[in-house]
């Protein structure tokens, strides 16, 4: 019974521990098993804390029944959760036992987990043990080292004792010149490298953030772009998100060789070229980590609805942000002058799945190939929603908030468009 108590309680205080230890259960890592929005914050530290919690009932004689009874249970959700997701094809990245151990998830997962749990309801139907005072002192003193051998050894890579150096490498950026990782290194900054790709909606998202948290940061670490493509491609990538530079990798053999499987990624390297970590995959995900190394958080902008686009310049009527049929809407800016938007327009016609509305500060010649123009006097729905020029969209839900970030230009409206193609509400 000693064997399953230190395996019960070992398992359990180190995967709180981890989580902890890195900030809590990461929210992009929720949102992947399906989280609802609402539950994503308190669940963050909650999933540790009732770990923490019952390693500590398992770790004890007089409650290690009770300890197995909450582990069986933790268990069993976490494993129905992978189940779930595993039967839906996918296979997102875990990091059960800390950061230096995510990995997809599959079925060896499952197979783990199912161990665990026979181990934690061999402990929950046995009797209480009866150990005596030394005993009891041992069976704890055997979890914590435990868990301590963990942190010294097999999350050494995350936590510092064993340093793994950055690959180097050496890009063409879009303005021409060539960036080497030893020459950024020489003045001792950090280096902040973020994984994009010129066809990840979620990248032109989260781009023009970067540029900001560039200028912010510049004193302490280097912020570089790192896409793949062409350059035409990523000068245009470039320009949408107001980034001085980006550099091009022309495959994806840099990604790989940082462990970057998907976009966007940032990998954080520090003034010596050891790296910090294991990549930080996704968007709020880089926003919270950007953050956290500027030191103060940013409050985040509060989104309001908005009632009256425009008005329809056919019919004099206002044309709502709200949509009548409860879909969403897609606001593009688009002006008479501006050759990229007639390309905008007829490629947002092919896309019907969801509302239509084109904000202009004049009336234009013909209607839109599909959805409705809304005359925007001064152009003051468009500064609202942040939408500066043509072309440029916004998304709003039903009830008329914005649902994603500024797309800014041609190309990122486009993206934006077909990342919304398959997508139903």
């Amino acid at each position: 019974m000693a064997a399953c108590q230190i395996l019960v309680a070992s398992c359990l205080g180190i995967a709180a521990f981890s989580k902890f230890g890195d900030g809590g259960m990461r929210p992009f890592t929720l949102r992947q098993f399906g989280t609802p929005t609402a539950l994503i914050r308190p669940l963050r530290w909650a999933i540790p804390g009732m770990e923490l919690t019952a390693a500590i009932l398992a770790s004890w004689p007089g409650s290690a029944r009770l300890g197995g009874i909450a582990a069986t249970v933790l268990l069993s959700i976490f494993t129905a959760a992978v189940v779930v997701i595993l039967l839906r094809g996918r296979r997102p990245q875990c990091a059960c036992f800390g950061p230096g151990t995510a990995r997809p998830i599959g079925w060896r997962a499952v197979l783990r987990n199912a161990a665990l749990i026979a181990v934690a309801l061999a402990l929950a139907w046995a009797p209480p043990p009866s150990y005596s005072l030394a005993e009891q002192a041992l069976v704890a003193a055997v979890v914590v080292i435990s868990v301590q051998s963990w942190f010294l050894h097999a999350g050494r890579d995350r936590y510092g004792v064993d340093e793994i150096q950055a690959p180097a490498f050496e890009l063409q950026a879009t303005d021409g010149t060539t960036i080497r990782l030893h020459d950024i290194l020489r003045d001792g900054r950090d280096v902040v490298l973020v994984f994009a790709d010129p066809d990840c909606a979620p990248c032109h998202r989260l781009l023009p953030a970067v540029a900001r948290w560039q200028g912010q940061l510049e004193s302490r670490a280097a912020t570089l772009i790192i896409s793949r493509g062409d350059i035409g491609q990523n000068v245009r990538l470039a320009a949408a998100a107001g980034l001085p530079r980006v550099l091009v990798q022309g495959d994806q053999g840099l990604s790989h060789a940082y462990g970057v499987t998907a976009t966007p990624s940032l990998v954080h390297i520090r003034g010596d070229g050891a790296l910090t970590g294991v990549p930080v995959l996704g968007v709020e995900e880089i926003a919270e980590y950007m953050k956290s190394l500027i030191g103060a958080e940013e409050k985040p902008e509060t989104k309001r609805r908005h009632g009256v686009l425009g008005v329809d310049p056919r019919t004099g009527a206002p044309v709502l942000a709200a949509d009548p049929e409860g879909g969403w809407t897609v606001v593009i800016t688009t002006a008479r002058q501006c050759p990229e938007c007639g390309v905008v327009m007829e490629a947002a016609s092919h896309r019907p799945a969801h509302r239509l509305v084109f904000l202009t500060d004049q009336t234009l010649p013909g209607d839109p190939p599909a959805g409705v123009m809304a005359i925007d006097r001064d152009d003051r729905t468009a500064r609202e929603l942040g939408l500066p020029g043509a072309p440029a969209a916004v998304v709003l839900d039903a009830s008329g908030v914005p649902v994603s970030a500024p797309a800014i230009g041609g190309a990122a409206v486009l993206v934006t468009l077909t990342s919304l193609e398959h997508l139903t509400v």
